[in-house]
């Protein structure tokens, strides 16, 4: 099985919402499920819906904004999207250096399994 990756580049203007590329929606849009899963390396499902603007464009809308919102997402990171043809996205974060972003998964798994006000050792 292929699958179809494409990126997008955080600009402040796609923080509340972003735009898939046409050339995924028009080979993919109409087998997607709303809402899709985009899915970490932290392994956390966030759930994001999607709405259709003229005939061929697809915008991530709810549940977007609390993902970029929980990862810290700023102009200049890269989003590494891959389908796996479940509704479901494996993405990767790109720091501004380029480098992959880690940190922030490894804190958020902490605080999953400590809670917020525990300390970590």
């Amino acid at each position: 099985m292929l699958h179809f990756r494409f990126f997008k580049a955080i600009l402040k203007t796609n923080l509340q919402r972003i735009k898939i590329p046409n050339k995924f929606s028009r080979r993919h849009g109409s087998a997607l499920s709303n809402p899709v899963f985009l899915k970490p390396p932290d392994g956390t499902l966030w759930k994001v819906y999607w709405t259709k603007k003229n005939s061929d464009e697809v915008w991530f809308v709810k549940g977007w904004k609390e993902f970029t919102k929980n990862y810290s997402l700023n102009e200049g990171h890269l989003v590494v999207f891959k389908y796996e043809e479940t509704s479901q996205f494996d993405v990767i974060i790109l720091e501004i250096n380029d480098l992959e972003r880690v940190g922030a998964f490894v804190l958020y798994c902490c605080e999953c399994v400590f809670g917020a006000t525990e300390s970590r050792r």
